[in-house]
C-alpha cells in the first residue's frame, strides 16, 4: 500500500508476475520495472514508432535506424 513510485504516468497497470507494468505518459508508452525506470519504451522515428529498449537500441521493427527512415522516404 505504499507509493514507491512517484506519480508521472498518465495510464498503469499493475505489476505483472514478472515485475513489469504497462505505462504510458504523454505520448510515449511502453514497460516499467518496479524502480519507475523504463525497460522498452515507443518513440517517434523518421515518421514511424518504435519501440526501444533501456540502452536506447531500436528493438523493433527489427532494423537499422537507417534503414528504417530510408523505408519512409
Amino acid at each position: 500500500g505504499l507509493m514507491v513510485i512517484p506519480l508521472q504516468f498518465d495510464k498503469a497497470s499493475g505489476f505483472a508476475a514478472n515485475g513489469l507494468a504497462a505505462v504510458e505518459q504523454i505520448n510515449k508508452w511502453g514497460l516499467i520495472d518496479t524502480k519507475g525506470r523504463w525497460v522498452v519504451y515507443s518513440e517517434p522515428l523518421c515518421g514511424i514508432t518504435v519501440l526501444r529498449n533501456v540502452d536506447g537500441q531500436v528493438i523493433w521493427p527489427m532494423k537499422t535506424e537507417a534503414e528504417i527512415c530510408a523505408e519512409v522516404r
